[in-house]
């Protein structure tokens, strides 16, 4: 076993060796005095870094969310964002962190201008 560079070709071989290996497991049988337990495992491939996870989605812009396929220019168009369509199928491999801090932001945001609304409206009426 040696160094092996990384690319699409060596991550798509370790997704599929890593797939048979969960496809492989088994049940696990506790025994609990009297009581027989059986625990089934469902092992999820999720932690993995963007770069790994466009080479399994054949993406190859670095820049562009695997999830919904936007850029980050258009991220800055918070309205539109929100609108853009997800690609469920690729919800195994995670969340994006980029979706994540949209999500946050556009709650501040959300926050931000109530506050700001009823801020105005307090001092409109004196």
């Amino acid at each position: 076993m040696g160094f092996k560079r990384e690319s699409t070709e060596l991550s798509t071989t370790e997704k599929s060796y890593i797939d048979d290996q969960i496809n492989l497991s088994q049940s696990t049988l506790i025994n609990l005095g009297n009581v027989d337990v059986i625990v089934s495992h469902q092992l999820i491939f999720s932690m993995i870094d963007g770069k790994i996870c466009n080479a399994l989605i054949d993406t190859k812009a670095t820049q562009k969310c695997y999830l919904c396929g936007a850029i980050s220019k258009q991220f800055n168009e918070i309205d539109k964002g929100l609108n853009l369509k997800i690609q469920s199928s690729y919800l195994q491999f995670g969340l994006s962190i980029l979706h994540g801090w949209i999500r946050c932001f556009e709650c501040q945001r959300q926050s931000f201008l109530k506050t700001k609304a009823e801020f105005r409206k307090s001092f409109a009426t004196k």
